[in-house]
C-alpha cells in the first residue's frame, strides 16, 4: 500500500468518530416522522407537503452541515492515530491545525489514543515556542496534571523521533514531557 493513501482502517475509525451523531440524526428523523404522523394536519395541500418534506429532511441538512465544518479535524483525529508513520506526519503537518485550546483538550483527555495525545502535545510546543513566557508557563499549568499514556507508533518519522526506538517500549510520556523535550530541541535546532 502507498504511504499517502488512508487504509480501511482509517475509513472505519472516521465511521466510528461519526456514527453517534448520525444515528442522534436518524432518531431526530424519526420523531420527526412520529409526529407527523399522529399529529394533526389540515387539509394535504402542496404547502403542507413542502412543510413535511422540510422537516424530514432537516435532520440531514443540519448532520451535513455539522460534518462539513468538522470533518477535518475528525479526518486528522483519526489519522493521526495510524501506524502509518509518514501519513501521521503528513496529516499532523497538514491537516491538524487546532488552537492552543483546543489542543490542550485533546493532549489531557484520557479518551484519546497515545499516538493522538502525543501530536497534540507537539502542537502545543509548536504554537508556544515563540510566545511569551507567560503564555508557555500558562499552558505548561494547564497540562501539568495529565494521566501520562502510551504510545503505539509504526515506526518513526520527524516528530516521533527522539521519543520512539524500535523494539522498546514506548512511554509512558506525559504531556508536560513532550512539550518540553520539543522546545528543547527547537531551541538546540535539532
Amino acid at each position: 500500500m502507498k504511504d499517502d493513501v488512508p487504509d480501511i482502517s482509517e475509513w472505519f475509525a472516521l465511521a466510528v468518530y461519526y456514527y453517534k451523531s448520525f444515528a442522534f440524526s436518524i432518531l431526530v428523523l424519526m420523531l420527526i416522522g412520529i409526529w407527523l404522523k399522529f399529529g394533526k394536519w389540515g387539509k394535504n395541500d402542496a404547502s403542507q407537503r413542502r412543510a413535511i418534506y422540510f422537516l424530514l429532511s432537516l435532520p440531514f441538512v443540519i448532520w451535513i452541515a455539522y460534518f462539513t465544518v468538522t470533518a477535518k479535524e475528525a479526518y486528522a483525529l483519526t489519522s493521526l492515530d495510524s501506524e502509518n508513520n509518514l501519513q501521521a506526519e503528513a496529516i499532523y503537518k497538514n491537516c491538524f491545525s487546532v488552537s492552543l485550546k483546543e489542543a490542550v483538550k485533546i493532549a489531557i483527555n484520557d479518551n484519546q489514543t497515545g499516538n493522538v495525545r502525543f501530536y497534540a502535545s507537539c502542537r502545543i510546543a509548536d504554537l508556544i515556542a515563540n510566545n511569551s513566557p507567560q503564555t508557555k508557563k500558562y499552558a505548561l499549568e494547564q497540562v501539568a496534571n495529565a494521566a501520562p499514556f502510551l504510545t503505539g507508533f509504526g515506526g518513526t518519522n520527524d516528530l516521533t523521533c527522539g521519543y520512539f526506538i524500535p523494539n522498546r517500549q514506548e512511554g509512558p510520556f506525559t504531556v508536560t514531557e513532550i512539550i518540553t523535550r520539543r522546545l528543547e530541541g527547537e531551541e538546540t535546532g535539532r
